[in-house]
């Protein structure tokens, strides 16, 4: 639709609520739509109402048959020649609100664009949420270990979560006796996980079709409300996609993927607007390594810090002490940040999308306008910049894979897709293409460093990427470096990192709290490198300089001198 259609459409929008208020808010037997629009504190002219008006004669599923719905009690003829300024019998072809939607690609009938208009100007105004740092749990599958190992742990600990019961599964699985008596606590919620666990993409449209209403069915035949899908193995196709988003309210997906040793290290945290049929999940489970917990950690840091929502997956299994031990961790962690886990149901409603126009999920990425719940917006729009999911392009997409005349952005979450990046494997890929020329610039995630990619002038590839900001500040992640790292392993140019570990603000100067550590290595001779580290709360200073042989001397300590 073109901006003068967009801007047709909502003036006819606002013409028809305007319409539609006149026919319940006059008490005169024939009053003019114009008259009622006045007493609504409409401050145009007769004639100006009269010629915005003039172009909507009516047809089927009418305004006037709104109007009379909400009382209005003259007849039609008497409705409409105020509005044109002469009897109508008939109405005009081809001129409706209605038709003018239909000339523009509307395809439901006239009486869904006629209830789909506003019927207040209170519905014209959308309004954003308050968004918050939100955590949420989803156990798959509904195995027994849910009754007898997770649910008297989250009773204890007063933790509400959401069982993925698998419905056509029954020896070693939940029984509806025992997901009944949880839910009715309130402090379990049910999601469905298919009726078999298959491989969604996999089955036929009959298959599918049993898989995910038959299982919302059974569901809700026992009495427990079911608005969220969680697709087996993470897969889902675009037949599953529409299919679920006729039955549900929410889709999500599984909590990989995994780098070559098999850790969970990808960023799983949800911001608005949110892909309501694609939702990331971070996975938990007992006998994580130390470095999963940590990256789990951060990640909870992360949505702290931005207002993200988190929905961890778990799968509780026979060795439950190793899984306890693990939630508790987490659980332990998220409260000590002032949070606590929710119910998927309250934090979904906090973060679901204001507008979806265009079926936008993460498998459909073109041709979707997106509100989210705080009124950031992803739009689809030629000539503008598109956020896309993560990896959809990757180090390997060459240029004319790329959408032309537009700025193309993807997060990279790391592993195979990361692979002969710059700078590490994760971080945002934004591509510039105008006609046959263009670039792209690669931030990685772990500095502020950026990387340039010119598209060669005779084939479709990339040249080498160029380091663009040599001898810049970068500000590195924290405890990137400390008091160990060695000054020829340090960054070119002027760096800075936040130090927070124990171990090493114990051997740092000062009072042992946190604090910043800014390097400084300009020159290529070792011996110009320095150090600077400044405890939080203080004035003081301490600096010390590498020597000859690229080893760090004493700290020496800078007094401040207070100016007046």
């Amino acid at each position: 639709m073109n901006k003068k259609s967009l801007l047709q459409m909502v003036a006819a929008v606002l013409v028809l609520s305007l319409c539609m208020f006149s026919g319940c808010s006059s008490e005169k037997a024939i009053s003019t739509a114009y008259d009622q629009a006045v007493e609504l504190l409409y401050r145009g002219t007769e004639k100006e109402f009269f010629e915005d008006l003039a172009k909507e004669t009516m047809g089927q599923g009418s305004a006037y048959e709104a109007a009379v719905d909400k009382g209005y009690t003259g007849t039609k003829s008497q409705w409409l020649t105020p509005l044109v300024g002469r009897t109508v019998s008939e109405p005009a072809p081809q001129v409706t609100a209605y038709e003018l939607a239909v000339a523009d690609g509307y395809t439901g009938t006239s009486e869904q664009w006629l209830n789909s208009i506003p019927k207040s100007s209170q519905d014209l105004v959308i309004r954003l949420k308050e968004t918050k740092a939100s955590f949420a749990w989803i156990d798959d599958d509904g195995k027994s270990y849910v009754y007898s190992t997770l649910y008297p742990w989250a009773v204890e600990h007063q933790v509400p979560f959401t069982t993925a019961v698998i419905t056509g599964k029954t020896d070693k699985y939940l029984t509806q006796e025992e997901i009944l008596e949880m839910y009715q606590t309130g402090l379990v919620e049910v999601a469905s996980h298919t009726q078999s666990h298959s491989r969604l993409p996999s089955l036929s449209d009959e298959q599918l079709v049993e898989e995910i209403v038959g299982s919302k069915q059974i569901i809700e035949g026992w009495g427990v409300s079911c608005d969220v899908l969680i697709y087996p193995h993470g897969e889902i196709d675009q037949r599953g996609i529409e299919l679920a988003r006729q039955h549900y309210s929410y889709g999500m997906v599984a909590g990989g993927p995994e780098n070559s040793a098999g850790v969970h290290t990808a960023n799983r945290v949800n911001y608005p607007p949110i892909s309501t049929f694609g939702i990331q999940r971070i996975a938990i489970a007992g006998g994580m390594c130390e470095e999963e917990l940590r990256f789990i950690e951060e990640q909870i840091d992360e949505a702290c810090e931005r207002n993200g929502l988190i929905v961890f997956m778990s799968h509780v299994s026979s060795n439950g002490q190793e899984d306890l031990a693990v939630y508790s961790r987490i659980l332990s962690y998220i409260r000590s940040k002032g949070q606590d886990i929710e119910p998927v149901s309250q934090v979904m409603d906090r973060f679901s999308n204001l507008i979806e126009v265009g079926g936008w999920s993460d498998k459909t990425p073109e041709g979707y306008l997106v509100v989210g719940a705080d009124g950031a917006v992803r739009l689809d729009n030629l000539n503008g910049q598109v956020v896309l999911p993560d990896n959809t392009y990757t180090n390997a997409s060459t240029p004319d894979s790329y959408p032309q005349n537009q700025i193309t952005t993807c997060y990279i979450t790391g592993g195979s897709a990361g692979a002969g990046l710059p700078g590490g494997s994760r971080g945002i890929l934004t591509a510039y293409m105008v006609g046959k020329a263009g670039y792209r610039i690669f931030i990685p995630a772990s500095s502020a460093e950026q990387y340039l990619q010119l598209r060669s002038s005779t084939a479709d590839r990339w040249n080498s990427w160029i380091k663009v900001n040599e001898n810049v500040t970068a500000l590195l992640s924290n405890n990137k470096i400390d008091h160990t790292t060695r000054p020829d392993a340090l960054p070119s140019g002027v760096s800075m990192c936040i130090v927070t570990k124990s171990s090493a603000l114990e051997a740092l100067p000062g009072d042992g709290g946190m604090g910043y550590l800014t390097n400084y290595k300009i020159s290529t001779n070792s011996a110009n490198v320095r150090q600077e580290w400044q405890p939080f709360d203080s004035v003081t200073t301490y600096i010390r300089l590498a020597d000859t042989y690229g080893t760090w001397g004493a700290w020496y300590k800078l007094e401040p001198v207070l100016v007046e």
